[in-house]
């Protein structure tokens, strides 16, 4: 589904208006299944790299609320997701670099090709 299409105004109108009638409990849930929904019409391998990062900062999430070493975690969370920004948004300045490296190495053939799933949201 393209952003500007009149089917995705439709659709994002109608799931504001659900979530505004929704119960205050069900709208994280409502949201998070509007997500994915969006996500599958683009790709469905970005429901898993949506899966993957959610849990991994909901781990985060258990470390700070359990530890003493609360800066520690909160440091490490941020530069996570900083990393994790950083991976995925700027990989094409180091990705064409890469592959001529591992091409050279003889760990990639020719024919192959080295890409990164990026999240529509990024």
């Amino acid at each position: 589904m393209n952003i500007y299409s009149f089917l995705f105004l439709a659709s994002s109108l109608l799931a504001a208006i659900i979530y505004h009638v929704l119960p205050k409990k069900l709208r994280s849930g409502w949201l998070l299944l509007i997500s994915i929904g969006f996500l599958i019409t683009w790709s469905w391998k970005f429901v898993i790299v949506l899966f993957v990062f959610g849990i991994i900062n909901f781990w985060f999430g258990i470390r700070l609320e359990n530890s003493e070493h609360l800066r520690k975690w909160l440091v490490s969370g941020i530069a996570f997701n900083i990393f994790f920004l950083l991976l995925i948004k700027y990989n094409q300045f180091y990705l064409s670099s890469l592959e001529i490296l591992l091409k050279k190495m003889n760990w990639l053939s020719n024919s192959d090709a080295l890409t990164i799933l990026v999240p529509v949201g990024l």
